[in-house]
């Protein structure tokens, strides 16, 4: 069986990818940032991923 360990960071790592590709595809940062919010409340790892995904937001550039 994995260690539960392993499985959350191959989780963040996936999340990460799949930000990545909806940032990549043009998506709107606010549609981005709903569906990055869904995918962690499931995975129940909310609340140390904001400031990395706040560099997506354009309004902060």
């Amino acid at each position: 069986m994995p260690d539960p360990a392993d499985l959350i960071e191959q989780a963040e790592l996936d999340l990460w990818a799949i930000v990545d590709r909806l940032h990549k595809a043009k998506v709107r940062y606010e549609v981005v940032h709903q569906i990055f919010v869904e995918i962690t409340k499931i995975l129940e790892i909310q609340g140390y991923t904001e400031d990395w995904l706040s560099q997506y937001n354009p309004e902060a550039h």
